[in-house]
């Protein structure tokens, strides 16, 4: 079984305010599906991510990248040791400005780039700051167009014409894969999705996820 890590609740998984932005970069404009980061792209990605305490405290956290925790990090490395790469990201926990904060409007970014506007639901107050190591996520299994089957329908992103492989499967249609292609990965982006192996989804079973991030089955032939 293969699983689509999909958006789930954006008031349900850590986000909050970076230090910076690799988006902007243009290294990352040009190569946002390079095989694996130079070390000198590292200094691209924030170090340093404040979030509100009116978000739950996760073992995952969004920025617009996936960044996770060090027992996520293990279960990742076991897996795939020596595969995928982690940047150190330093999670402030409950950072506020006054008693009973409540944000306006928050500004979030999904694993796909996409931005996304909502005003929290409940006030909270203030919390002292905690702070917790997490990583940035960056995969570097990047599976050729082919693992799809044509006989599934995709949604091709604004970004096409700078990355060919800039796509979307179908909201709620699973995509069909081809399992000679997948091999024995546990991890690995095709389009602009991030896939597990059932091995790694039952894995992550035991950690904090909540609503946050949805699993959603994929078909493999």
């Amino acid at each position: 079984m293969v699983y689509a890590i999909e958006q789930g609740s954006f008031s349900e998984i850590m986000q909050g305010r970076t230090d910076r932005d690799p988006h902007g970069q243009s290294w990352y404009k040009k190569g946002g599906y390079l095989e694996r980061l130079e070390p000198w792209m590292f200094d691209s990605f924030p170090t340093r991510l404040e979030v509100h305490p009116s978000y739950p405290m996760t073992d995952v956290a969004l920025y617009g990248f996936l960044a996770v925790n060090e027992g996520i990090k293990g279960e990742i490395e076991d897996l795939e040791p020596g595969v995928h790469q982690f940047i150190p990201l330093k999670v402030i926990y409950g950072v506020a400005t006054g008693p009973e904060q409540e944000p306006s409007v928050v500004t979030t970014m999904d694993a796909q780039g996409r931005l996304h506007r909502y005003v929290p639901e409940r006030k909270v107050p203030v919390v002292e700051p905690t702070e917790h190591q997490y990583y940035t996520l960056w995969v570097n299994h990047r599976l050729p167009h082919g693992l799809r089957d044509p006989a599934s329908p995709i949604v091709w992103d604004r970004n096409v014409e700078l990355y060919p492989n800039a796509w979307l499967k179908t909201p709620g249609v699973p995509l069909v894969l081809r399992a000679e292609i997948i091999g024995d990965r546990h991890l690995w982006k095709v389009g602009l999705h991030t896939m597990i192996s059932d091995a790694l989804y039952e894995r992550l079973g035991k950690y904090n996820i909540g609503s946050g991030l949805r699993f959603e089955k994929q078909i493999v032939v």
